[in-house]
């Protein structure tokens, strides 16, 4: 054989082994054996396809440089037996890419299907972020609701606290203005009581009438309440004071925790932003690198395809030549390298 001969072992030696364990019953040594042991003789049509294949267009064949018949009936043998392993091999070829074509369809299936569920998470996670958020300005408007009723009830104690106030100094009032009408009655003779008959009542002298004491008539002045209820509204004041102290400061203490609840409320919130924007950069990431990676794998078929050598027909320069066995290896060369090639680019 010349070095223009195409060996099935050379082109399945650039695939990997894993990427033909899917194709059932195929032995190349073995076909390769079966058919160079058994030289069977081509049909009469496959026989006038090869001579019309290597007959000149327009010269007559030079018997002079032309080989010897037995030679061009092994040769055309040969022909036979290696068509028919580059049509075995372009059918493991065909089966190959299919089953490439296969195994990518299932990928961006299994691609879609894993977008589709991070864009379901993505769903769920939204809503309960929403769940979360109403519920807290539920609680938040349930924990004013609470603070107006508290703030109600406070001035409503202090109102019934003032009416009592009041209360307690309108009857003090009528007290004082009692005893100041019991002061200036005046004062009355029980004459039923008095036996001396008015003839001698008569008698008695200006001397023994004892004239009243004069009344001293102050009615603006009001007389000082008792010490011990003074001590005790004071101290009741005081109290009061103290309980409305407290109370101002727990609904300020309630304020502050409602601020620092809604600080962590914003920053739980910027967090979950910074954790979105991560996943972000990391999906990018990921596109990248998947991208220069198919890049690269681009990049590789290319420079694969460009380690094709150009060969040389030597029936364009010169016509008159005579084909050679050679000559006929080498174009048969040319026509399996084309059939392997056709594939790739497929």
């Amino acid at each position: 054989m010349s070095t223009g001969d195409v060996n099935v072992d050379d082109i399945l030696a650039e695939f990997k082994d894993d990427e033909l364990d899917d194709v059932e019953n195929f032995d190349v040594d073995t076909l390769l054996e079966e058919d160079l042991t058994t030289l069977v003789a081509p049909t009469s049509s496959t026989e006038k396809k090869n001579q019309n294949k290597v007959q000149p267009p327009t010269q007559q064949p030079n018997t002079a440089n032309l080989p010897k018949t037995d030679d061009l009936s092994a040769v055309a043998q040969i022909l036979h037996l290696k068509r028919g392993n580059n049509q075995k091999i372009c059918n493991v070829l065909k089966k190959k890419k299919n089953n490439t074509n296969n195994r990518i369809k299932t990928e961006k299936v299994n691609a879609a299907n894993e977008e589709e569920q991070i864009d379901a998470m993505r769903l769920v996670q939204q809503i309960e972020e929403e769940e979360d958020n109403r519920i807290k300005t539920e609680e938040v408007n349930a924990t004013n609701e609470e603070e107006q009723i508290d703030t109600m009830r406070l001035l409503q104690q202090i109102e019934e606290e003032d009416n009592k106030k009041k209360q307690e100094k309108e009857r003090e009032k009528e007290k004082k203005e009692e005893v100041f009408q019991n002061v200036q009655a005046p004062v009355t003779t029980n004459w039923s009581s008095d036996k001396t008959h008015p003839k001698e009542r008569k008698k008695e002298t200006a001397s023994e009438i004892k004239p009243s004491p004069p009344i001293d008539k102050k009615p603006d002045v009001k007389p000082p309440p008792p010490p011990s209820r003074s001590k005790d509204r004071d101290e009741e004041e005081r109290l009061r004071q103290i309980e409305k102290e407290k109370e101002r400061e727990r609904v300020r203490e309630r304020e502050r925790e409602r601020e620092k609840e809604q600080e962590r409320e914003r920053e739980r919130e910027r967090e979950r932003e910074r954790e979105r924007e991560r996943e972000l950069e990391l999906e990018k990431e990921i596109e990248t690198k998947l991208r220069e990676e198919k890049e690269k794998e681009q990049e590789a078929d290319k420079q694969k395809a460009t380690k094709q050598t150009t060969t040389h027909n030597p029936f364009a320069d010169n016509t008159a030549l005579e084909p050679t066995v050679d000559d006929i290896m080498h174009e048969y060369a040319l026509d399996t390298g084309k059939c392997y090639w056709l594939l790739l680019e497929d």
